[in-house]
């Protein structure tokens, strides 16, 4: 398996999206994998990415910037006028 090189940020949205789900124990029993191995994680699995996002509210350009790209700030609504 291809080691990943992860930054600070990967890791610190690791660490929230965890605990967002509950912890190590709670985010291995999502995913059906032992929370021994959550907690040796570095970066986010590319498998889990999206399980991940859906159950923390991480965004997956969060957690993976190397996979997904990074955030994009949204676009403003057509018809809508910009506050100055």
């Amino acid at each position: 398996m291809k080691q990943i090189a992860a930054t600070e940020g990967m890791l610190a949205a690791l660490k929230r999206a965890i605990g967002e789900i509950g912890g190590f124990a709670a985010t291995g029993r999502l995913l059906d994998i032992t929370r021994m191995a959550v907690s040796q994680w570095k970066v986010c699995p590319a498998q889990h990415v999206l399980e991940i996002e859906k159950h923390s509210g991480i965004s997956r350009h969060v957690l993976r910037p190397d996979l997904y790209g990074k955030p994009r700030k949204p676009s403003p609504v057509k018809g809508r006028r910009q506050r100055a």
